[in-house]
Formats: C-alpha cells, sequence, structure tokens
C-alpha cells in the first residue's frame, strides 16, 4: 500500500510503503502525486518511510521507479528514506551515490529526524 501525505503549499511529500508494491499500485498512486508537486514545485523534498511491513517493489515498479527519477532529475532537492530492510538500506547506499540530490537513510525508530532533515531545519 502506498499512502502519501504532501504537505500543502511546499515542496515536500511524505510517502508512507507497506506490503509489496506493484507496479499498478506505483502508477496509480505515486506518480500521479509526484507529478502534480512537481507541476507546483521545480524542486522537491522527499520523505520515504518504508514501514515494518514492507517487503518492497516489484520488478515492475522499480522499473517505473527508475523512469521517473531519470525523468525528472533534477527534480528532487533532498529524499530521506527510512527502513530496517537490510536489502533496501543497501540498494538506497548504492544509488545515493548517483543522486544529483543529498540522500540521507534512516532507521525506523528516525522518522522524526527525518522530517526534520528533509525540511532543510
Amino acid at each position: 500500500m502506498i499512502e502519501i501525505s504532501p504537505t500543502p503549499e511546499t515542496d515536500q511529500l511524505e510517502i508512507r510503503l507497506s506490503g509489496h508494491i506493484t507496479q499498478a499500485e506505483y502508477e496509480a498512486a505515486l506518480l500521479p502525486a509526484v507529478e502534480a508537486a512537481l507541476a507546483k514545485h521545480d524542486r522537491l523534498r522527499m520523505l520515504v518511510i518504508l514501514d515494518a511491513r514492507s517487503s518492497g517493489l516489484d520488478m515492475g515498479a522499480a522499473w517505473a521507479d527508475t523512469k521517473m527519477g531519470l525523468s525528472h532529475w533534477r527534480g528532487f532537492d533532498r529524499v530521506a528514506v527510512v527502513t530496517e530492510s537490510g536489502w533496501i538500506r543497501v540498494a538506497t547506499r548504492a544509488m545515493a551515490a548517483l543522486f544529483p540530490c543529498p540522500v540521507q537513510l534512516l532507521s525506523g525508530s528516525e522518522v522524526a529526524a527525518a522530517r526534520v532533515w528533509v525540511t532543510g531545519e
């Protein structure tokens, strides 16, 4: 499941993922939210929280995420990822080196700290 909490009138999106995310769910929920936010703001600050029930993305959703990231390469100002999943932490660390913006990786108990970091305060 994907839950999106936009912060009205700001450049921030908070995204909570749980369960196994499919390509259909990714394209129906997350892509439109990111596209709408980027239509209002040149760059976004995103907090992605993968809760304990999250098992990640299927291959189609992972490909959709890659395409979205590449098509909006300069559209992100900061990205924080909160997870306890070992493989997601490894993948995030590997991909963070390629991102054109700062990426912060935090544990599940650090959601409040992630929110502060994303806002830049």
